[in-house]
């Protein structure tokens, strides 16, 4: 017996379903995240822990960057409700009404017998050079491709996170704060900011274009991170069972 067609939702403004295309894209994307290897071997507890070190390196690198990147973006924004979005997030990650986001990474990292400086951080993470690009990149970026990419970005981190976060919960004396804040917070406000820029910023079909290549850059950055690590765990698996088969 064939599924029922779904249903189709008719739209009287045309940017109204384009809205809808993007929010559907940003979902696709959670859902590639949610259904990465690397999520399953983490609710498993198989990932090396090698490997969890990593991941916390590479947020602590994020971290340190995150407000310069967010100053950035809000040099370049005329839109007011983009820009209430971005003032309103620099506050939040300064710790305005709590404890500084950096300095929760900083405990999370430390706790894990993680050193918390550095001076080449293509030494200490290698995988943040990432972060470090769209950094870079954020001064050619358009308003639209930077609210589509904080979007992607704002709306998936609370996935990313909790996908590593069973892994963390394993390790002993392992300080958590910095994970579920971010769970918690980005999942309802930030997302919620970046989703009403968004809607603000869709004016046209080119204003769309812009918004989606923002929003898969985001996605796409932030999966790269799952997947080179995920192809880390596999070699280090590979290299352990050919170590037991010569040893």
């Amino acid at each position: 017996m064939l599924n029922a067609a779904p249903e189709t939702r008719t739209y009287e403004n045309p940017m109204q379903s384009r809205f809808a295309e993007l929010q559907h894209e940003v979902a696709r994307l959670r859902d590639e995240l949610e259904s990465h290897p690397i999520a399953r071997l983490c609710a498993m507890g198989t990932v090396p822990e090698s490997i969890l070190r990593d991941w916390a390196r590479i947020q602590y690198v994020d971290s340190t960057l995150w407000i310069p990147m967010l100053a950035l973006a809000k040099g370049q924004t005329k839109s007011p409700r983009l820009l209430q979005a971005l003032k309103a997030n620099i506050r939040c990650e300064a710790g305005d009404d709590g404890i500084p986001h950096v300095t929760l990474c900083r405990e999370f990292v430390e706790s894990l017998g993680e050193p918390t400086y550095y001076g080449n951080y293509q030494d200490y993470a290698p995988l943040a050079a990432h972060s470090v690009g769209v950094m870079n990149a954020l001064a050619s970026m358009s308003e639209e491709e930077m609210a589509g990419w904080l979007m992607a970005a704002e709306t998936l981190v609370p996935t990313f996170f909790a996908i590593f976060r069973p892994g963390f919960a394993r390790i002993p004396g392992a300080d958590l704060r910095y994970l579920d804040e971010h769970i918690a917070v980005d999942s309802d406000e930030h997302a919620e900011w970046m989703n009403e820029s968004v809607h603000e910023l869709l004016k046209n079909e080119t204003s769309y274009e812009r918004l989606l290549a923002g929003i898969r850059l985001g996605g796409r950055v932030m999966l790269s991170i799952p997947d080179a690590l995920y192809a880390r765990t596999l070699r280090s698996v590979g290299t352990a069972a050919v170590q037991r088969c010569h040893g």
